[in-house]
């Protein structure tokens, strides 16, 4: 969230934020530079897991996220038409489980499971594949977003981690706004993926608050952003 603050130009509080990466898929509600409300989260795997697991099924190279990224430009995303998890009560959750379970029975039934297909970067079923399959994560990611914004009555989006590197989420919320009358901030994906740089930015606006841990502080992987 506080890479948003390495831009030239910065979100206005409150807005919404799509923290999407390996590791996490969560929507916050943020209110300040310790303000944070947790919205929604997903229940299973993060979406770049999912990509990383499609990836792996298929026999395409790890990181997952970046080859389907790239092969599927240019696919037809519309080859197949993949389930989207609907979540109970209006939750602002999100689930993959079901998704990557139908990407592998859809491969498994054509062929291309475990790097089946030949020359399979460049394989027309095993691109039409992935691009459907990240099509249908887009959208899900797209769409709670959108519909925290308005349950929040927040006009402000930021999409950040290593996910948000992606060109067809970031077209998607590009074009989301638009429509919408949002505003939209993605970091550049230097400041997606360099955990560094990020670190630093936290770490600068805590310092610019007087806000230093003691020296006995240990650290907590298990430290939760927001409530």
């Amino acid at each position: 969230i506080m890479a948003a603050f390495l831009l030239e130009t910065v979100p206005a509080f409150p807005f919404v934020a799509l923290v999407v990466s390996g590791g996490h898929t969560n929507l916050y509600r943020v209110d300040g530079f310790t303000e944070m409300a947790l919205l929604g989260r997903s229940r299973d795997d993060a979406a770049g897991e999912a990509f990383d697991k499609v990836a792996r099924l298929l026999g395409l190279p790890f990181p997952g996220g970046p080859v389907i990224d790239r092969i599927s430009e240019g696919a037809n995303e519309h080859a197949i038409d993949f389930p989207r998890a609907v979540m109970k009560n209006q939750s602002l959750d999100f689930s993959f489980s079901g998704l990557k379970t139908a990407v592998r029975n859809r491969a498994t039934g054509d062929g291309l499971a475990h790097g089946a297909a030949a020359n399979v970067e460049t394989s027309t079923a095993v691109r039409d594949l992935v691009a459907s399959f990240q099509r249908t994560v887009v959208e899900t990611l797209v769409d709670t977003t959108l519909r925290a914004c308005r349950r929040e009555r927040v006009t402000t989006v930021l999409v950040s981690g290593g996910v948000a590197c992606n060109r067809r989420l970031r077209r998607a919320f590009v074009e989301a706004a638009g429509v919408n009358g949002l505003t939209v901030f993605m970091p550049s994906p230097r400041f997606t993926t360099d955990n560094a740089a990020m670190i630093a930015a936290a770490g600068f606006l805590h310092f610019e608050r007087g806000d230093f841990a003691p020296l006995d502080v240990n650290a907590d992987p298990n430290w939760k952003l927001g409530v």
